[in-house]
C-alpha cells in the first residue's frame, strides 16, 4: 500500500522552508543546526569548562557527526524513516497524519505516548530531502540525550509517501 499524505505539524518550533538549503553543503547544514543545538546543550549543562568558543566548535562537531550519519542513508535525495504510534487494542490508524517526528533508524523505533493496553503500530515511509526541517533535526540528533532517538522531523506541511502501516503485535 503506498498512499502519498500531507503532514500536518505537531510543533511550531521551527518552520523553515526546508527547500531551500543545499543538501550536499555541509557547512550551511551545519551552521542551520546550530543555534537548537547550542540551546539544547547549554540547558543540559553541557557549556560547563568550556569558553564561548570551545562550546561552540563542540557544538559544531556533533552537529557535523549526525549530519553526517543522516546522510548515509539517503539514497539520492530519498530516506525511509519509521514512526511507531499506540492505539486502543482493535482500532486501525484512521486516513489523518501521522505526525512530523519520524526516525531514520528503524531500530531506534519506539512509541512516544500511548496508554496501557494501546497496541503499536508502525508507518514505514520515504520523504526527500526538502521536507525536512533541518535546524530540528540536526539539533535533536546532536544534543546528548537526544540523539538515540535518531529522529527525521518533517517541515510544516511536509510530505511523506506511505510505504506501509502494520501492528507489531505488542501491547504497550
Amino acid at each position: 500500500m503506498r498512499k502519498f499524505i500531507n503532514i500536518v505539524s505537531e510543533n511550531h518550533y521551527s518552520a523553515m522552508g526546508a527547500a531551500s538549503y543545499l543538501f550536499h553543503d555541509r557547512d550551511a547544514m551545519i551552521a542551520e543546526g546550530l543555534p537548537l543545538t547550542m540551546a539544547l546543550c547549554h540547558a543540559q549543562g553541557y557549556r560547563e569548562g568550556k569558553d564561548d568558543e570551545q562550546f561552540r566548535a563542540w557544538c559544531e562537531e556533533r552537529i557535523a557527526d549526525a549530519y553526517d550519519k543522516i546522510k548515509e542513508r539517503f539514497r539520492g535525495d530519498t530516506i525511509q524513516i519509521w514512526r511507531a504510534i499506540t492505539l486502543p487494542e482493535g482500532e486501525t490508524p484512521n486516513s489523518g497524519h501521522p505526525g512530523v517526528c519520524w526516525t531514520w533508524d528503524h531500530d531506534a523505533l519506539h512509541p512516544a505516548h500511548g496508554r496501557s493496553r494501546d497496541e503499536i503500530w508502525v508507518y514505514s515511509g520515504e520523504t526527500t530531502i526538502d521536507q525536512i526541517d533541518w535546524a530540528q533535526t540536526l539539533g535533536q540528533n546532536a544534543a546528548p540525550g537526544y540523539e538515540g532517538e535518531k529522529e527525521i522531523r518533517l517541515i510544516d506541511f511536509g510530505q511523506v509517501d506511505i510505504l506501509d502501516i502494520s501492528p507489531t503485535g505488542e501491547v504497550k
